[in-house]
């Protein structure tokens, strides 16, 4: 008979549960922020803290395991790419803000708030889950906001019953349930004859979504998180089936089928978060041990949602905003403008760049790139869009691009570069940044 699987609330998890748990209270947790494509090298000091050999050598290992999508290691240094948030192993955490606030480093704090209520807005989030500024503010407590978010989600899915479905099983019992397997009747039971070996379904709770959210709570385990957060952790790894091997719900991680069925909808914010908690660890958990997590969001691609969410909610009746638009314009390549907004009075193509540049003048390289989706995309106007370092930047103004000699049939086009304001002279997200920009296009002529 094949032993039976251990669950993850067993003795041994429970220990290391208890020593990640003494760690956090004793304050041993390295808690470092730095910002995007910043290098870090060993024997840096920040805020008073020293990035040590230790806390470098727990990077290589997680970086064996993550390869180079999140950052790059160097000779005794780390180079941050361009996401942000957490990277946690039980030896140090990082948290990894946005690189427009740079020049600004008393407002770092604000920035763990405002990346989760740029979630929200993007709804990557729901709206109802408590933010930092109703918890704390201090240095690593993103990581357990996102942990305690998605514990908030187990727990709902636990109190309304978890989902169950039918599988087969094949077992040597002393009832008589199902279909008999002669040959294996045969072969064990010879001599036992009180016994029967049959094939049967089971309706039970090992349906592949629970699966997968008891994976992704396995693999938070060995973070260094607060006592609570340990403490609920604990007891819903008893509330969960474990699954043997990722086989039991990769099929189901990556197929993705749960986003689009409503039978599923109850169950569609855990499993997001799941999804991202696991994408990447796949092997380290076939391997049996993973000492390390990457929430990680692409601020370029969030900077975009954003902008597209806030131009839904503040276009006029008669506009319309379409992201992501596609057109063939070589072989099997394709131009994909971030942003187009067609209204009665013309065509906008939106490009987001989310850097700090160097001048108020964009690159000749980003200047021939909304050219070329204006021209593929039968728009008057394009525009620019750079996050607002300072309040007193102004808008750029709208040139327009010199006539092709000879082609005068082709209609004149204008270039604008925005400075979006994200941060508000507050520290909170602007959630008027759609208007603004509305109200900047409605001037270009």
């Amino acid at each position: 008979m094949q032993k039976k699987l251990e669950n993850f609330s067993s003795d041994e998890s429970i220990n290391e549960l208890m020593s990640v748990s003494m760690q956090a209270m004793e304050g041993n947790l390295t808690v470092f922020r730095v910002y995007e494509h910043e290098v870090l090298r060993v024997g840096a000091a920040l805020d008073g803290l020293t990035f040590s050999q230790r806390h470098f050598d727990s990077l290589v290992a997680l970086r064996g395991k993550l390869g180079d999508r999140y950052f790059r290691i160097g000779h005794q240094s780390v180079r941050f790419r361009q996401y942000v948030g957490i990277i946690s192993t039980p030896q140090v955490c990082i948290e990894i803000l946005p690189k427009t606030d740079r020049r600004r480093p008393r407002r770092a704090t604000h920035w763990q708030q405002v990346l989760v209520d740029m979630l929200r807005a993007c709804h990557f989030v729901r709206h109802e889950i408590p933010g930092i500024a109703s918890l704390d503010n201090r240095p690593g407590y993103l990581l357990d906001w996102y942990v305690d978010m998605f514990l908030r989600e187990l727990e709902a899915l636990q109190r309304n019953g978890l989902l169950h479905t039918y599988r087969e099983r094949s077992d040597n019992q002393r009832v008589w349930k199902g279909q008999i397997q002669f040959a294996q009747q045969i072969k064990y039971n010879h001599l036992h004859k009180e016994r029967f070996f049959t094939r049967y379904h089971e309706f039970s709770e090992r349906h592949p979504a629970n699966l997968m959210l008891s994976a992704a709570l396995k693999s938070l385990q060995h973070l260094p998180l607060v006592p609570d957060l340990l403490a609920r952790m604990r007891y819903l790894m008893r509330c969960f089936p474990s699954a043997a091997t990722p086989s039991e719900w990769g099929p189901f991680h990556r197929d993705l089928a749960w986003l689009r069925d409503r039978h599923m909808d109850r169950y569609r914010q855990a499993l997001t978060i799941a999804h991202h908690i696991l994408q990447d660890r796949q092997p380290d958990i076939r391997s049996g041990v993973y000492t390390g997590l990457a929430l990680l969001f692409d601020m370029n691609a969030l900077f975009e949602e954003y902008l597209y969410r806030q131009l839904l909610r503040w276009k006029p009746a008669d506009s319309e905003v379409e992201r992501q638009l596609s057109q063939v314009f070589w072989g099997q390549h394709r131009l994909r403008p971030d942003l187009v907004i067609t209204t009665p009075r013309g065509r906008w193509v939106l490009d987001t760049k989310w850097r700090v540049p160097d001048s108020p003048q964009p690159t000749a390289e980003e200047l021939r790139q909304i050219y070329v989706y204006c021209d593929y995309f039968r728009a008057e106007h394009g525009v620019l869009i750079y996050p607002r370092t300072d309040h007193r930047q102004p808008a750029g103004r709208s040139l327009p691009f010199t006539p092709i000699p000879g082609l005068s049939s082709i209609p004149a086009r204008t270039c604008q570069i925005q400075f979006a304001t994200v941060v508000d002279q507050d520290g909170r997200l602007n959630l008027e940044l759609g208007k603004t920009i509305f109200e900047g296009l409605a001037g270009i002529e």
